[in-house]
């Protein structure tokens, strides 16, 4: 049992009681904490979790109520593909509704990448929604419902709300969140299929099908609704009769719709009208959406606000108990602490007055644990204490008989300095007798002077502090001889306790010859360590006995890795067995050999060594080892093999020069002559400046020169000249050769035609920023002229327009002659329209039959009119295109002004759209400025 507790009492031992009630503190306070820490860890998840959720919740709202509005719209927008002109007004405002409910989702989700494409993909259908064909419209809407639905079960993911391990809110959200929206999305199908049919009065039977597939599917999703609303009330008493009735209703109105589908539009009768079928459709659709935001929604808010504070009351409470256990403990920890230490002091006192030689001191003790122990144990060692110390006196002359005899010197000192003991070794090596030397202060005495201040202060911290730095340890010094030479010496003090005070025994020992011996080897072995050759020493068996350091760092072998071994450890295998026949013949004749070896490391890489061996003779002449000095010559090699490699290199593809200090043409390479027709005969003794196509590009040269002379380096493109005169684009680098005092010896040009390059660039250049088909500028290069006009104007102060301009009936034309024939038109109106403007002014095609028109500085409104009127007047003449095909389109333009509306690219954007929308709803073939009245400023 004690080995097991053994550390323990081990480490107690170290340690006081202030310690080792410390460090029982701590290890108490460390459970306590960690336990308090989960618990508050544990607790405030919780807390934080179901603070997210009911965010996460306000997100689902507003994400629910966008799907609501789409499902909507989508309906709408069937209804006038299939000829119903009047729901327009409805389609319009339910739109801006829906931009309205984008632009809040946006503000929340506007980095969010899933939410990104959602809004890109919303757009793209803005744009071909009345050029789709009907079904594919319906699917593409459906598709991009569907889409917005998973993105919104994706943030319910994100924010904890579907993982809830409370089955009450579980049922809530799931209903909430995806089972009710599901069914509704069903009935919202059911009602832009069914109210398409109306108008059109015709059924197909791939309309039949789809209708049944509906039906089917509805049903289905009623039932599983059913089910999860009974689920969500079993444990939601409060709003159990509300959603029993709620899920009544649900099922009722689409039972309605249903019937009505079956009994008018499979039967074929067509008998209820369109609007009126969609608003029976719209009335049960918002009914159950009604349900979501006025009964799931805010009862899963009143949940989580709930759980939130009764874990944070919980919070509170578990701390509060564990604070006061904690307290508790730190009290009855301090009383055992005060108890046990005034029974320390208590024996401390009584020690200590036994130790100042007052040997009746006892020890009496008023308590019951092991200290009573320890107490009358001490006044048992008292008691015997005084029996041994008669007997100490005998030992007293058999201590100084054995002090004489020892081979070091034996002094010992008073507190006062003063030297109470001499012995015959301390005769011997610091002159004085023992007679001269008792009583004599001991730094005047064997102590030299430029050490005494230090002694006597250290001496003197030593009596007040009772810390000495030089006890118990052997310390180095000199020490002063009689005769008054200094010599080194190894010392020892100790200071010891006696009745009458404290006195010191130094033991000292004379280390001159020992210092020359160590200094003379000092000396042989730093030469040899510090060698940057490696050197090795072997007996006549070639095993190896010594190494010194540069051996072990060429080599990578460790000094115990290697002793022992035969250098034949380090053979890679490439030096010829011809050179170590010749090695051993040499070295057994008794002479030096010396020559080149070809090794490998350690880590198995090779290096090529120049080795000098010789035998070592002793003084009789008998050789019993060998000597190896050995220098790694690998880089020396690797130099040569590079210099031949240089030159190779210089005869590349690339052209090269190489000019002195002065920058006058040294050397040219053959590819320099290839590239510039120059010969090396023409350009030697030159300046590279020959080069340069003209004055300007001369003295960009001599720029160049300047900033390689700084910086030592310089890369880039320059225009070069060749040497009929004809130019071409180079990519050029500049090297500086400098000596071993950083000054500049020389300056390598490397350079290599890039004219082939330049014209790839400038075709990807032409493919990134214009149009492919009308040549004209695309969306990228337009935004990136509209964001410098916007910085001319605000430095000028001046104005500028941007016209947004869409083609009337361009589709037609499509419809009518086919796509090729649509492109020819874009391609005419491109042209027709970019011969109205400046030159400082900007068309660009966003897209299908999408025109964007700049029209930098202008100074009135009426201008800007004035040239929209044009354009518009020249695209309602008559356009040919081939085979004689004659066709009629018109244009509408929506106008922003900078400043009026809008210091940013995309405000004046999204204002010339929505002036373009106003134009087209006031009539085709029209123009108008943006009005802010009754209007939207943000489209998706």
């Amino acid at each position: 049992m004690k080995k097991v507790f053994f550390p323990a009492a081990a480490l107690m031992n170290k340690l006081n009681y202030a310690q080792k009630f410390t460090v029982l503190g701590l290890i108490y306070a460390v459970p306590v904490t960690l336990i308090m820490f989960t618990l508050y860890s544990h607790i405030n998840t919780v807390i934080i979790t179901s603070q997210r959720q009911s965010q996460g919740i306000s997100l689902i709202n507003a994400i629910t109520h966008t799907i609501q509005l789409m499902q909507e719209h989508r309906g709408l927008e069937l209804a006038m593909l299939s000829g119903n002109e009047t729901m327009q007004y409805a389609h319009d405002a339910k739109e801006r509704e829906l931009d309205i409910a984008a632009r809040q989702l946006n503000a929340a989700f506007a980095t969010h990448p899933d939410w990104q494409h959602l809004e890109a993909d919303w757009r793209a259908l803005r744009a071909q929604e009345h050029i789709l064909p009907l079904a594919d419209n319906f699917i593409a809407n459906t598709a991009l419902i569907d889409r917005l639905q998973q993105f919104k079960i994706a943030i319910a993911d994100d924010y904890a709300l579907t993982f809830d391990g409370d089955i009450t809110a579980y049922y809530l959200i799931d209903t909430a969140v995806n089972k009710l929206p599901m069914a509704l999305d069903q009935l919202g199908q059911m009602r832009a299929f069914g109210t398409s049919i109306l108008i059109k009065k015709q059924l197909s039977d791939t309309q039949k099908i789809q209708l049944f597939t509906l039906i089917a599917e509805l049903d289905n999703a009623l039932d599983s609704l059913h089910i999860n609303l009974e689920k969500t009330g079993r444990y939601n008493n409060d709003i159990k009769i509300d959603l029993l009735a709620a899920s009544a209703d649900v099922k009722q109105s689409a039972q309605h719709i249903i019937q009505l589908v079956k009994s008018d539009i499979l039967s074929t009768q067509f008998a209820t009208p369109s609007a009126t079928y969609f608003a029976l459709a719209t009335v049960a659709i918002n009914n159950g959406y009604e349900q979501i935001y006025q009964n799931l929604l805010p009862a899963i808010h009143h949940l989580l606000d709930t759980r939130i504070q009764q874990h944070k009351k919980e919070l509170h409470i578990n701390i509060s108990i564990t604070l006061i256990s904690l307290l508790i403990v730190i009290y009855i920890f301090i009383g055992i602490y005060q108890s046990t230490v005034s029974s320390v002091q208590s024996l401390a006192r009584s020690a200590q007055k036994f130790a100042d030689g007052d040997l009746q001191a006892r020890i009496q003790l008023h308590t019951r644990d092991e200290l009573t122990q320890v107490g009358n144990s001490f006044n048992i060692m008292a008691n015997g204490f005084n029996t041994l110390f008669e007997a100490n006196q005998d030992d007293k002359e058999r201590l100084h008989a054995i002090i004489n005899s020892a081979f070091d010197a034996v002094i010992q000192m008073d507190a006062k300095g003063r030297i109470t003991g001499w012995n015959k070794q301390a005769e011997v090596i610091f002159g004085w007798s023992t007679a001269e030397a008792l009583g004599r202060d001991m730094s005047t005495t064997i102590v030299p002077l430029r050490y005494r201040e230090a002694h006597f202060q250290g001496f003197q911290h030593y009596l007040k502090s009772g810390v000495g730095v030089v006890f118990h340890t052997l310390i180095e010094l000199e020490g002063l001889h009689r005769l008054g030479h200094e010599f080194p010496i190894e010392i020892s003090v100790s200071p010891v306790k006696t009745a009458r005070g404290v006195e010191f025994n130094a033991f000292i020992r004379d280390i001159t010859q020992r210092k020359s011996s160590e200094q003379l080897l000092r000396l042989l072995s730093s030469a040899v360590e510090q060698s940057p050759s490696s050197i090795i020493i072997t007996d006549l068996e070639a095993n190896i006995e010594f190494a010194n350091k540069s051996f072990s760092n060429i080599t990578g072998y460790s000094l115990h890795e290697i002793i022992g071994q035969n250098p034949r450890i380090l053979h890679s295998g490439k030096t010829p067995k011809a050179t170590y026949h010749d090695l051993w013949a040499t070295l057994e004749r008794g002479e030096i050999w010396q020559g080149e070896l070809i090794n490998r490391r350690k880590d198995g890489s090779e290096y090529t060594e120049l080795a000098l061996i010789s035998p070592m003779r002793q003084v009789d002449g008998s050789i019993t080892h060998y000597l190896a000095i050995k220098e790694d010559i690998t880089e020396k090699k690797r130099a040569e093999t590079e210099l031949r490699i240089a030159a190779v290199a210089f005869e590349s593809q690339e052209g090269m020069l190489v000019s002195d200090a002065n920058n006058i043409i040294l050397r040219v390479n053959h590819a320099f002559t290839q590239i510039t027709g120059y010969s090396a005969d023409d350009v030697i003794g030159h300046s590279p400046a020959l080069l340069a196509t003209n004055k300007k590009d001369k003295a960009r040269c001599f720029n160049l020169l300047e900033n390689v002379v700084k910086t030592g380096h310089w890369q880039g493109e320059i225009m070069n000249r060749r040497k009929n005169s004809s130019e071409y684009p180079a990519y050029m680098t500049v090297t500086t050769v400098k000596d071993s005092n950083a000054r500049p010896t020389h300056y390598i040009i490397t350079f290599t035609d890039i004219t082939e390059r330049k014209l790839a660039e400038e075709k990807i250049n032409q493919l990134a920023y214009y149009d492919s088909l009308t040549n004209l500028p695309n969306r990228r290069k337009l935004l990136e002229r509209l964001d410098y006009s916007l910085g001319v104007s605000q430095r000028k102060h001046t104005r500028f327009a941007v016209l947004m301009m869409d083609l009337d009936y361009f589709k037609a034309v499509n419809d009518s002659f086919g796509h090729l024939a649509g492109d020819e038109l874009l391609q005419q109106v491109a042209v027709l329209v970019s011969a109205k403007l400046r030159h400082t002014d900007m068309i660009a095609r966003l897209g299908g039959d999408e025109f964007v028109i700049l029209l930098d500085d202008i100074h009135h409104d009426e201008d800007v009119a004035r040239i929209a009127t044009l354009i518009i007047n020249d695209l309602t003449l008559p356009f040919q295109l081939l085979k004689n095909k004659e066709v009629h389109i018109g244009a509408s333009i929506g106008i922003s002004l900078y400043p009026q509306h809008g210091d940013t690219s995309s405000l004046l954007m999204n204002h010339a759209d929505t002036a373009l929308y106003q134009a087209k709803d006031k009539g085709r073939g029209r123009y108008a400025f943006f009005s802010a009245i009754n209007t939207t400023d943000t489209h998706l």
